[in-house]
């Protein structure tokens, strides 16, 4: 039994949103921000991941809400959320780097120089194990697609994937979350920090 998803009564509030409203960029925009809160809140007041939900909006947005954006606004909404990302990222690399010089102004005692080569070789073996890792699995599921016709991907994608990993933003805000968690102890936060 196939059914299209616009036939369901119930549909997505940013969609009943959108559809009300027509050419205006400032309450568009608004409605995609205040529709990725609302997620967000309403899926951690439900005991789910707000991240994960807010994902699920977007991709359900970049299929079936693209549609409810005005074409002339589409573009102006696209370079808003690229902005605000650009933003996001700039803060997270600014608290970092704030968190990162207050931490080296402490007092390093001889314990700490002394681990400073242990963590410089522990990051080293980490990073080498994880791009190992990493690039078996992209192997691996770069011949999976290759082979069989689902995608075709270039080496030159696969060594990018490879190389690329958890970097940047999400990687540097899960290590921010370990240093100011009062729960874990100074030694492993300054050691995830570094």
């Amino acid at each position: 039994d196939h059914r299209d998803l616009h036939s369901f009564p119930t549909r997505r509030s940013s969609d009943l949103w959108l559809s009300s409203v027509f050419n205006h960029p400032s309450i568009e925009i608004t409605i995609t921000i205040t529709s990725a809160y609302l997620t967000f809140l309403s899926a951690e007041a439900l005991g789910m991941s707000g991240v994960l939900a807010v994902v699920a909006l977007g991709l359900y947005m970049g299929k079936n809400g693209k549609t409810r954006i005005s074409p002339e606004v589409e573009h102006f909404l696209n370079e808003f959320w690229e902005l605000l990302a650009y933003f996001g990222n700039t803060l997270i690399f600014v608290i970092a780097g704030i968190m990162i010089v207050a931490d080296l102004g402490k007092d390093c005692d001889a314990d700490c120089q002394a681990n400073l080569g242990t963590d410089v070789w522990q990051l080293l073996v980490v990073y080498t194990s994880a791009t190992l890792i990493r690039g078996v699995l992209v192997i691996t599921a770069y011949a999976i697609m290759n082979f069989s016709g689902l995608l075709r991907m270039p080496w030159s994608d696969a060594l990018v994937a490879t190389w690329g990993g958890l970097r940047g933003a999400v990687g540097l805000a899960c290590a921010i979350l370990v240093f100011t968690n009062g729960n874990i102890c100074e030694n492993v936060q300054r050691k995830v920090m570094f």
